[in-house]
């Protein structure tokens, strides 16, 4: 039950990454803009949090999804990723925001090429195989 669940949670978010993927892409600049709202110390605290807990979610999905090793592994590196951003906080991440703006659309492109792919995976992999449900 609880695996089910997470697997529809993961599915959705997967296809809120593609679409937020498909936004850079279109407009690069809009990711410097809307990375502003984590820069302070509540934002922080929401992204850290927000992570670690999909990381959790993608390890329960991880069995009914029809990629339970990659999904292991998503769910180890997001929560490793979420720890990371609590140990660096408001100036790591403002540091990271400039350094990502500094490179030009190219790069922001880049990224939401890189978000909508992981998106379009995420959301295939807990949607289940045909006949499986």
């Amino acid at each position: 039950m609880v695996q089910s669940i997470a697997r529809r949670i993961v599915a959705v978010f997967g296809i809120f990454i593609l679409c937020v993927g498909l936004f850079i892409i279109a407009v690069p600049a809009g990711l410097a803009e809307s990375a502003n709202w984590v820069l302070n110390p509540a934002g922080v605290a929401f992204a850290g949090s927000f992570r670690v807990a999909l990381g959790i979610i993608l390890w329960l999905a991880s069995d009914r999804s029809r990629t339970p090793r990659t999904f292991k592994v998503l769910g180890v590196l997001t929560v490793l990723g979420g720890i990371t951003v609590f140990v660096i906080g408001v100036p790591g991440l403002t540091s990271i925001v400039e350094w990502g703006t500094s490179k030009g659309h190219g790069f922001m492109r880049g990224a939401g090429v890189f978000a909508a792919c992981l998106g379009a995976f995420l959301a295939w992999s807990a949607m289940p195989a045909k006949g499986a449900e």
